[in-house]
């Protein structure tokens, strides 16, 4: 699949509003660290002023800036379909499962 194709395709399966909430979630249920908190396999952080938010995988790194802009970094696609579907499960699980790590 070629870099265009992969990025309209990932921008059309990325919502912005999930991504926010998983980032949320990761602050509140995940071990704070110097990098971050970490929750099921993610790491969310923040710059210095809170406008800019970091959600990342070992193989993916989501940057969240103001108004809604994004940008994903990422080697191979297949790396992006699993951050996608780890950001569907951990959107998608009740806090209740995600305290008990049920996820």
């Amino acid at each position: 699949m070629s870099q265009l194709l992969l990025e309209v395709k990932v921008r059309n399966e990325l919502d912005i509003h999930q991504c926010l909430r998983v980032f949320d979630k990761v602050r509140r249920h995940g071990v704070k660290t110097e990098s971050g908190h970490h929750f099921q396999g993610l790491t969310a952080s923040s710059d210095f002023d809170g406008y800019t938010a970091f959600l990342s995988s070992n193989d993916v790194t989501l940057t969240l800036f103001f108004h809604n802009k994004y940008d994903l970094d990422y080697r191979q696609h297949g790396d992006v379909d699993a951050f996608v579907k780890l950001l569907s499960v951990i959107d998608h699980a009740a806090n209740s499962e995600l305290v008990d790590g049920r996820v």
